[in-house]
């Protein structure tokens, strides 16, 4: 066998590695799909099956998840999900988990974090987790909203009309000489 011994039956896994279980090479990258209203998915790319996962977001306040046959839960910026069925998803491409979110920064990011993992279909951590690009959210708009388009108006305020500091003529911020009244006097 690969270990050198006289009658061993043991081989060497697809790693390379005598008698092991083919996590020693085993790769997985998790990135954002693109989001939109307030959803994005979170989509994998592995080398073998995945059994379970726990990792990091930041910049989103995640509101809920759905990882189909998965049981997964969010909290505190960490995402959990695993299958007690001992169902998996399969090796190759896929989406991981959904979330539902409200953006608290402008960009987000996807991390191991502490004590993140991404486990095989037996259980194993993979070796390598890659990470893809940040989600983009936007730089926050006058009502704090990270990717929002409300501005300020001429008054200073947010989402405003400009009537709110018109003068008598109408002009944001004027002075009353832009108009005349009937007799033609400023």
């Amino acid at each position: 066998g690969c270990d050198s011994t006289c009658g061993s039956t043991l081989v060497d896994d697809e790693c390379g590695v005598c008698d092991g279980n083919g996590s020693t090479c085993s790769e997985v990258a998790l990135e954002f799909s693109a989001a939109s209203d307030g959803s994005v998915d979170v989509l994998y790319t592995s080398s073998g099956d995945i059994s379970g996962y726990q990792f990091d977001v930041s910049g989103l306040d995640v509101s809920s998840v759905s990882a189909g046959d998965f049981m997964a839960s969010a909290a505190n910026g960490t995402v959990i999900g695993f299958s007690l069925t001992g169902a998996t998803l399969p090796a190759g491409s896929g989406t991981l988990v959904t979330l539902s979110y409200t953006a608290t920064a402008e960009s987000s990011t996807l991390s191991l974090g502490n004590y993140g993992a991404i486990t095989d279909g037996n259980g194993n951590s993979y070796a390598t987790v890659n990470f893809g690009s940040d989600l983009t959210h936007g730089p926050a708009d006058c009502a704090g909203t990270f990717g929002g388009s409300l501005v300020d108006d001429a008054c200073g305020v947010c989402d405003g009309d400009n009537s709110s500091c018109a003068d008598l003529c109408g002009v944001p911020n004027g002075d009353d000489s832009t108009c005349e009244d009937c007799g033609g006097i400023p």
